[in-house]
């Protein structure tokens, strides 16, 4: 492991410039930008976090660090955990930061199907159980498939039997996105184990978009001190040996808009990603409640009373 020069009280570097070619997350599909936006947040953070790891003892300690980085897409978790690592490693911390979207136990192209199968037979079964199925209905949800209709809470008024069909659909769902049943943490948390316990060597997930585009590789860890993972399942209870979590808050709007930017799945418009997004939206703003660092779309570092009174002033009630 290489020597750390990072100090305790405020001896630390933040560089004014940030190279636009450094390292990035390992998810093999990504277009990462750092914007001047990202590295003003991130030099808001970096002080912030270096407090708080000295405060739980972990920078007079050999042991290594994670550092969990979680929120939409449109929070900039790839970007600020880049620069947090730069940040880290010009003050001589060797950091690395792993893409949680590689655990995923499907390719994207087959994940979205999944999603909406799982939707779609919750909501079925929803009318089955209130009596609502018929061949009337039946036909059509058919057309409704076609082009994602039934997602579109503003045709419930139209089509009533939808209000139910959207309420045990979306049941489902929230079951499933972030489970066992779409991530894979039984692998990410012995990954997580073997870092911790100085393993110079880990065998590490890649996936790509096509059906069989996934693979491992072997990554160096020898001089690793921190890993960052990025990811919108970052704060999930299933996840362990995290140190400190991150979170970046930002809205389902802003996170279509940056997956559009960053050439994410193809279904990032209409109402079925605004269910998606609402869902992992909702996730998120309970994994708030162990961030040691919350930081505003402004880039704002609050507390997280700050963040409940911030949350519901905008309507978002737990």
């Amino acid at each position: 492991m290489t020597e750390r020069r990072l100090k305790i009280k405020d001896d630390y570097l933040i560089p004014k410039q940030v190279p636009s070619d450094i390292p990035h997350g390992d998810m093999p599909r990504d277009i990462v930008v750092i914007t001047e936006k990202h590295i003003e947040k991130t030099s808001a953070i970096f002080p912030q976090l270096v407090g708080r790891l000295a405060e739980k003892g972990l920078l007079t300690r050999k042991d290594k660090i994670v550092i969990s980085v979680f929120g939409g897409a449109g929070a900039g978790k790839s970007e600020v955990a880049s620069v947090l690592s730069y940040y880290f490693a010009c003050n001589g911390w060797n950091c690395y930061v792993l893409s949680g979207d590689n655990y995923n136990r499907r390719v994207p192209v087959s994940n979205f199907p999944e999603r909406t199968r799982i939707f779609r037979s919750g909501g079925v079964h929803g009318l089955l159980l209130n009596k609502l199925y018929n061949p009337d209905v039946k036909n059509t949800l058919d057309k409704m498939w076609t082009g994602q209709d039934d997602f579109n809470v503003d045709l419930v008024e139209q089509y009533p039997f939808l209000k139910i069909y959207q309420e045990y659909g979306r049941a489902a769902l929230t079951e499933y996105l972030g489970s066992v049943m779409e991530m894979e943490y039984e692998i990410m948390n012995p990954i997580i184990k073997e870092f911790k316990e100085g393993r110079d060597h880990i065998m590490l997930k890649r996936m790509n978009n096509g059906p069989d585009e996934i693979w491992y590789e072997e990554v160096d860890f020898y001089n690793i001190d921190i890993m960052f993972i990025e990811w919108v399942h970052a704060s999930h209870q299933l996840l362990e040996g995290i140190d400190l979590w991150i979170m970046l808050d930002g809205t389902p709007q802003d996170t279509v808009a940056h997956r559009a930017m960053r050439k994410r799945e193809k279904e990032i418009q209409g109402p079925w990603i605004s269910v998606v997004l609402d869902i992992e939206d909702r996730q998120m703003r309970m994994g708030a409640k162990k961030a040691a660092i919350i930081v505003t779309k402004e880039g704002e570092i609050i507390d997280y009373p700050q963040y409940q009174k911030m949350r519901f002033a905008f309507g978002y009630n737990e």
